[in-house]
């Protein structure tokens, strides 16, 4: 991903994340912003990374990272160290405004993450952004096919 995350200022009212430890914010905030963070909000990341740019101790990681298994803002699966953040594309996907590129973008992701349930999760929640990403590219192909065959018409 760029070298820009933005953090909406509407994540300090969210009652989830107002709700949390000081260190539980930290923790999320990390996730939303490290350099391993993808659009889709699916990424491998060890607790163990978190704790040494976080300058949190371990223990302290693994607990937050529960805290926010519990309050429903990130799946975590410790096997593969992959982490889903709940939401994240819906904030993510507005900084790409090409649809083209942003099926792209999902598509090497499902390529290089292999987690069916990580992928079931993103499609349940995003399943009216995929619908409209996917209806975007067909009018646009129609609409480049019409085109052509329109000055291909002319020619003749």
């Amino acid at each position: 991903m760029g070298n820009y995350n933005p953090v909406y200022k509407s994540l300090w009212t969210n009652q989830k994340f107002s709700g949390l430890e000081s260190d539980e914010k930290l923790v999320f905030l990390h996730l939303l912003t490290n350099e391993k963070t993808q659009q889709t909000g699916i990424y491998q990341i060890l607790p163990k990374q978190i704790a040494c740019d976080c300058n949190l101790d371990l223990d302290i990681v693994t607990e937050a990272i529960q805290s926010l298994i519990s309050n429903s803002l990130i799946v975590y699966w410790e096997q593969g160290s992959l982490i889903y953040i709940h939401k994240f594309f819906k904030f993510s996907k507005g900084m790409i405004k090409n649809p083209n590129i942003l099926k792209k973008i999902i598509d090497r992701q499902r390529e290089l993450i292999k987690n069916s349930e990580a992928w079931k999760i993103f499609d349940s929640e995003f399943k009216e952004e995929l619908a409209s990403i996917n209806t975007t590219l067909v009018d646009s192909q129609s609409n480049s096919n019409n085109s052509s065959n329109n000055h291909s018409d002319r020619e003749e």
